[in-house]
């Protein structure tokens, strides 16, 4: 297993060099403009998925020593008001709960999950569920395959509004 200096100095390279590329295109005297976003959106990219990357080792971190220091159930709060904020629309077994068939089929519709017309109401909530726990960084591989231009400096909701709108 790498340690976290052999991962800052790989996680390194790997910025350096496409930010290298980068600066390469944007110096060639052809001018490609599509290479140049090409380049620019890698690095976005890494960069974007370099800092979930250290915000969920963070957040990891954290958790491990409020819990070593005996922390108290004022944490325990936290994390259930988190968790509860997560299922808004779904239940501890994954129930809809005070949500209609038809709302979460119209949620699913924006979100636009495949096979929602068969599906019932808590295999709804599910995928809804499911949908809305994608990280950047997946959403951002499902941007790239869907050929979105711009998708590295987007935040969440705009890429899931432009996969929306894409139709991917």
């Amino acid at each position: 297993m790498a340690t976290l200096k052999q991962a800052g100095e790989f996680i390194t390279t790997e910025l350096r060099e496409r930010v290298d590329e980068l600066v390469s295109a944007v110096e060639d005297e052809a001018q490609d403009f599509s290479e140049i976003v090409r380049r620019a959106d890698a690095v976005g990219e890494l960069v974007d998925a370099i800092g979930e990357t250290y915000g969920d080792l963070e957040q990891t971190l954290m958790r491990a020593l409020q819990r070593g220091s005996g922390s108290g159930p004022e944490d325990d709060d936290a994390q259930q008001e988190q968790d509860a904020g997560r299922q808004q629309q779904a239940g501890p077994d994954g129930a809809a709960e005070d949500v209609t068939k038809e709302e979460l089929l119209e949620r699913a519709r924006e979100m636009n999950v495949s096979g929602r017309s068969s599906m019932s109401k808590e295999e709804l909530a599910q995928a809804i569920e499911a949908e809305e726990s994608l990280t950047k960084e997946e959403l951002l591989e499902r941007a790239r395959e869907a050929g979105i231009e711009g998708r590295s400096s987007m935040t969440k909701e705009e890429l899931r509004e432009a996969l929306r709108e894409g139709g991917a």
